[in-house]
């Protein structure tokens, strides 16, 4: 029998069904939600081999970007202000409503604002927020997309200037794929709205992205320089060689990467924390720019972005800095190890050190009088 069928069901039946599921729904949510909040705060995901939570409910939770980054937002608003969870278990507020609210909560008006916004759709949250927290409106822009007869043009060709705007929209399919003590290290942030790049045929995105006045004149720039190699390619390719070299010069400054590596070996150096290029290259290529994090349920960090280089025993404890002792682990996972090899309280204390001495050495000093 198909658990899910419901013909077997009168009408008074499905009637009160749905609502006893729809509050169903509601209270599992409010739930989940209050466990996503304090697994954030103590930091679980780390153990699981992710960098973040977003990345562990994305994984391992199998959540959709978006369902992701939304139910995290709203997590940490409920464990700030303990009325959401409560709020959304009992269907005053829904998910997207306290999102709108989020940047407005504070401990004063937190009441004031749930009511207010009970029971209202997405759009009469919003207005009452325009209302009640006026802004400035964003300014007016109607950019026209040439069409086919068939699909949308996606290689426009070179860039035409916006008459009065200071930013370019650029659309291509051919961008390829590649004072008090410092707190334990900080949540790691939600990431931004995922940007534009969606696939539109094999090896072929399209990509959507705004540009300041610097980038849209070196973008035009590169096309005259290119000269009839611009005109006939798309701006795919002028950004698929621009790309191309930055990721050059990106891999050689941290991990030393280079066509002709030197055959002899360098002269050693006198500080034991000075990692030679050649081992930076080989450990590179062995951890495959990736985190190399192995987390308790086996599972391994995907975390390509802010890798560091990891002494699997401590300089400190006699380690060396050689192929074999080192690793590439995220900067979560950095910290995260070494809280467990030399305890929290130390390493919040290095902090306090670090984020002083950053203050101080940033500090204007003050003019003589």
């Amino acid at each position: 029998m198909n658990s899910f069928s419901r013909l077997h069901r009168t009408n008074d039946q499905l009637r009160q069904d749905v609502k006893v599921s729809a509050a169903g729904e509601r209270a599992a949510t409010a739930s989940f939600l209050a466990d996503i909040a304090e697994y954030e705060f103590r930091k679980l995901h780390l153990a699981e081999g992710c960098d973040s939570t977003y990345a562990f409910c994305v994984r391992d939770l199998h959540l959709s970007e978006w369902a992701a980054l939304k139910r995290i937002r709203v997590a940490r608003q409920g464990r700030k202000f303990s009325g959401i969870f409560e709020a959304l278990a009992d269907g005053r507020l829904h998910l997207a409503g306290v999102v709108l609210l989020a940047p407005h909560l504070t401990p004063e008006n937190l009441t004031e604002l749930v009511r207010l916004a009970t029971h209202r759709t997405k759009r009469q949250i919003e207005k009452l927020i325009a209302n009640r927290f006026p802004g400035q409106a964003p300014p007016e822009r109607c950019i026209a997309l040439p069409m086919t007869s068939a699909v949308p043009q996606l290689a426009p060709g070179p860039v035409q200037k916006l008459s009065g705007e200071a930013a370019a929209v650029v659309s291509s399919p051919t961008l390829a794929a590649g004072a008090e003590p410092v707190p334990p290290p900080p949540i790691t942030p939600a990431p931004a709205a995922p940007p534009r790049l969606t696939p539109v045929a094999p090896r072929t995105y399209s990509l959507q992205a705004t540009l300041d006045e610097e980038a849209y004149e070196n973008l035009q720039r590169a096309q005259e320089l290119l000269g009839r190699a611009s005109i006939t390619g798309s701006l795919g390719d002028v950004l698929g060689k621009a790309l191309k070299l930055l990721v050059a010069d990106l891999e050689k400054k941290k991990f030393a990467a280079t066509l002709r590596p030197l055959e002899r070996s360098p002269r050693k150096s006198g500080d034991p924390r000075h990692i030679p290029a050649r081992v930076k290259r080989a450990v590179a290529k062995r951890d495959g720019n990736r985190c190399a994090f192995v987390g308790d349920n086996g599972k391994r960090c995907d975390a390509r972005h802010g890798l560091e280089f990891d002494h699997v025993v401590p300089i400190a404890r006699g380690g060396e800095s050689n192929v074999a002792n080192l690793r590439l682990l995220c900067r979560a996972h950095n910290q995260f190890v070494a809280e467990r090899t030399f305890g929290v309280a130390l390493m919040n204390g290095r902090r306090l050190t670090a984020t002083e001495a950053r203050a101080s050495a940033t500090a204007t000093p003050a003019r003589p009088h």
